[in-house]
């Protein structure tokens, strides 16, 4: 058997745990650019310190190499997200850029999270990280809001 079939068994199994706790796996275009599926009562928060990131990522990011589709995304959705002022330019460009699409985000239930995060981690070779959150903000109807830490 291939090492792709494997890759794609761990998956489905990942995918059952997130279905069978009530999840929901999300698609985007980058972490911040996520479809417009939400009520309007609610906004989504992003956690800019939870993110985790490849080695190096800031550091290239500061230098500006980052896929113009990065900025392509920051002009379509950039005025849909809120950031905290004290998140550097370079996380932010790492946020848009098209790239962190590769992985898979999920949302779940709140009292779901710590436990789809230990499946995923005895499941799973790879980095995963509780995000962010969906609030309830009135009058913020699809708006990001990116902050440095979890509150």
């Amino acid at each position: 058997m291939r090492l792709a079939a494997f890759g794609r068994i761990a998956a489905a199994n990942a995918l059952s745990d997130v279905y069978a706790m009530g999840g929901t796996p999300l698609t985007a275009l980058a972490l911040l650019c996520l479809p417009r599926t939400l009520p309007r009562e609610v906004a989504r928060d992003i956690l800019a310190g939870s993110l985790p990131l490849l080695d190096g990522v800031l550091g290239h990011a500061s230098l500006g190499l980052v896929p113009g589709a990065a900025y392509a995304n920051r002009m379509h959705y950039g005025l849909r997200v809120l950031f905290d002022p004290n998140i550097p330019r370079a996380m932010q460009d790492v946020m848009f850029d098209p790239q962190t699409s590769g992985g898979l985000l999920v949302s779940c239930p709140k009292d779901h999270a710590g436990e789809l995060a230990s499946r995923a981690h005895a499941a799973l070779d790879t980095a995963h990280a509780v995000v962010g959150r969906v609030v309830e903000r009135r009058g913020m109807h699809d708006m990001v809001v990116v902050s440095q830490d979890a509150q």
